[in-house]
């Protein structure tokens, strides 16, 4: 995602403002930093940053973001530092669960691509990843609120004066709520991580995928993390098929497939109003279409509970 000069400028001057606590934590000094990049993001598009010093190459958040009122800080460090546990490449370094601050290793890669995440072999390695994470055993004391992030994030968005709903929005609501109160009351609720975009699986020069970003992490129905890697990924129903059945070991049950398609609806409903949020925010004074995004969303959960 590209940037304004202004807005990479003031973004470096925030990086300025607080180098020399980043120095403190990784045990350098100023003049070890030999180059500051701005990374982009969806959600901190402006705090990301590559830092490179002569030894090694970090990845910076910095602290003090307001994307904390809508991002579970301490979830996203536990689910973290879970998933390093049950075996899952993560590229943590530092983690400031106050301010947000938050720093990594830089991993030697490339970014996942949903071309290359659609490969055979790649939808059976993100599987084994997420049957890896959900089957752990252990718990974060904290859940993907579902209902609790559609209401937090409809306040958001009702408190600005450009914030706008869609067309029907009342409707669709009631009847994505009604999908969610059926799949609820049957959930296996595991860690997850909430936010499979094909950008946070980072493929590195020593051949493991990365599973980064867990700013959504949270106990969830495992479904949750299958149905929206396939929204993110633009998967079709042989892939999706594929998927399931790596992760299972066996072809999906008709009762799963069903729940599958239903958790395909949920995620896109609540991204929806998340990107009209940003947008209402001034967030599409970047390159990124926030307004478009949550659109798209809207109307691809309305045309998949047309199906169901």
């Amino acid at each position: 995602m590209q940037q304004s000069n202004a807005v990479i400028e003031d973004s470096l001057q925030e990086f300025l403002q607080q180098r020399d606590t980043i120095c403190a934590i990784l045990g350098i000094t100023p003049e070890d930093i030999q180059a500051v990049s701005p990374m982009g993001g969806l959600t901190n598009r402006t705090r990301n940053f590559k830092v490179d010093t002569p030894e090694k190459s970090y990845t910076v958040r910095l602290g003090g973001d307001w994307s904390g009122e809508v991002l579970e800080r301490r979830a996203e460090y536990l689910c973290a530092k879970l998933a390093h546990r049950a075996g899952i490449p993560t590229n943590l370094l530092h983690f400031d669960e106050k301010t947000g601050m938050k720093i990594c290793h830089f991993i030697p890669g490339v970014a996942m691509t949903p071309e290359m995440m659609g490969e055979s072999q790649r939808i059976q390695q993100v599987a084994e990843i997420f049957r890896r994470l959900h089957s752990c055993g252990e718990t974060v004391p904290m859940d993907f609120d579902y209902i609790g992030k559609l209401n937090r994030y409809e306040n958001q968005l009702r408190r600005h004066a450009k914030g706008e709903f869609f067309p029907g929005y009342e409707l669709m609501r009631s009847r994505v709520l009604e999908l969610y109160e059926q799949v609820s009351t049957s959930a296996t609720c595991v860690p997850c991580h909430n936010d499979p975009v094909p950008e946070n699986f980072i493929l590195g020069e020593d051949g493991k995928i990365y599973l980064i970003d867990w700013e959504y992490g949270g106990m969830n129905d495992f479904l949750w993390d299958l149905a929206a890697l396939s929204l993110e990924c633009g998967w079709d129903t042989p892939q999706e098929q594929l998927l399931l059945k790596y992760y299972f070991g066996k072809e999906a049950t008709p009762e799963i497939w069903q729940r599958f398609l239903i958790f395909k609806i949920l995620p896109d409903f609540l991204w929806s109003v998340w990107g009209r949020i940003w947008a209402a925010e001034g967030g599409d004074s970047t390159d990124f279409d926030y307004y478009a995004y949550g659109t798209m969303r809207y109307h691809r959960a309305v045309r998949n509970l047309s199906t169901l």
